[in-house]
């Protein structure tokens, strides 16, 4: 019992991390595309 509640907890975190790790990853790609695109347009 206690095994499969730490392992709940371990996946819960594992999706948080990897939630805020993707809208990271999504804020710097827009950003980068922005940016190329401004280079782009200039």
């Amino acid at each position: 019992m206690l095994f499969t509640k730490h392992h709940h907890a371990a996946l819960l975190q594992y999706c948080s991390t990897a939630a805020v790790l993707h809208l990271v990853f999504c804020c710097f790609f827009h950003h980068a595309i922005g940016l190329h695109l401004m280079i782009i347009i200039e």
